[in-house]
């Protein structure tokens, strides 16, 4: 029903591809990116059901979610690193972890067991 993935690191501009099997269509899903606020990083997330087809972006700063209703029962989501701080010295990579679950009325569905 969910998946969390900890400990991934990435550099400035690089992208990691997560594939979400099993969603049902129609249904609402989060998809969370977090990582340390002291970071200077911002991500780019984009949805597609296909690995040619990119769907809208979105930034996200610290801890976000987006929201997303699958069409199909897999979809493939990338995640790109980007280093804001492009005057001063890069940071060598930023650390972040992914999670999503299926949400009602924007409440985890976990919740309501």
């Amino acid at each position: 029903e969910n998946t969390v993935v900890y400990h991934e690191t990435l550099q400035h501009g690089e992208s990691r591809q997560y594939v979400l099997h099993h969603l049902t269509p129609g249904e609402l899903y989060e998809f969370k990116v977090s990582y340390p606020a002291t970071q200077p990083f911002t991500f780019t997330i984009s949805f597609s059901d296909t690995l040619a087809e990119v769907l809208p972006q979105r930034k996200l700063l610290d801890i976000e979610k987006e929201e997303f209703v699958p069409s199909v029962d897999t979809l493939y989501v990338t995640v790109t690193a980007h280093d804001y701080r492009r005057a001063i010295k890069r940071a060598p990579h930023v650390s972040f972890s992914v999670y999503y679950e299926r949400v009602h009325n924007g409440v985890p569905a976990q919740a309501y067991r």
